[in-house]
């Protein structure tokens, strides 16, 4: 393994990257959609441009496959079940910004695959402003005694880092497609919640619900 530390909103940091690569998997995004409503450009020079610098870089390098790491907040709020070949209205900057790079994709000419990630969990994952859901819960359970959550009817689907990662791996199983990666399962954010009060010896009814945002309807 070489580590190169580079901005891939910078093309001129893929110089020294060398070529021959079998597969290059696109996993780097400014991803929050909160963060997204309040600095747009910084969604469209990571998510869009840097994915262009990305793919020129593969193109360059001999890439004999790209991965691509959608998002399921490309769906927007159409009625679920989500499917791959359905609707999609990409409301958020973040949304439309991972959509727009995903259509770059399929018409860079190299062999891709696409995978619309579901909200990704796991080891590793730290809470903090513009973070995920379940760090953060946990995060604020140890530290106020309490969770927040926006709205009580809110639902998300949940995928384990773990899982993502064995399907990564088998991507080229999927050359050419676009595939929904999660469980299937919608989860209440209020149950989650709950869940994760009671696994930090909380009383589970320490919820403080506020007003959706406008994302918030997004499974």
């Amino acid at each position: 393994i070489e580590f190169h530390h580079a901005d891939i909103q910078n093309p001129a940091d893929f110089r020294d990257l060398g070529g021959d690569f079998d597969v290059v998997y696109r996993l780097a995004a400014s991803f929050a959609n909160e963060l997204s409503s309040e600095d747009p450009q910084l969604d469209f020079g990571t998510n869009v441009l840097g994915t262009q610098n990305v793919l020129d870089f593969a193109r360059r390098a001999g890439c004999g496959l790209f991965v691509y790491t959608g998002s399921s907040s490309s769906y927007g709020a159409v009625r679920v079940p989500f499917e791959e070949d359905g609707p999609l209205e990409p409301t958020t900057p973040y949304a439309r910004t991972k959509f727009e790079a995903e259509q770059r994709v399929r018409a860079s000419g190299l062999r891709h695959v696409t995978f619309r990630l579901f909200n990704v969990y796991g080891p590793g994952d730290y809470p903090g402003a513009y973070r995920n859901a379940i760090p953060n819960m946990f995060a604020t359970a140890r530290e106020h005694g309490k969770v927040r959550i926006f709205g009580a009817e809110a639902t998300r689907d949940f995928t384990f880092v773990d899982d993502v990662v064995d399907i990564l791996l088998s991507a080229e199983r999927g050359v050419g497609g676009v595939f929904n990666l999660g469980t299937g399962r919608e989860v209440r954010i209020a149950s989650l919640a709950r869940f994760i009060l009671k696994l930090s010896g909380l009383d589970s009814h320490n919820i403080r619900i506020e007003m959706p945002r406008s994302w918030d309807n997004v499974t």
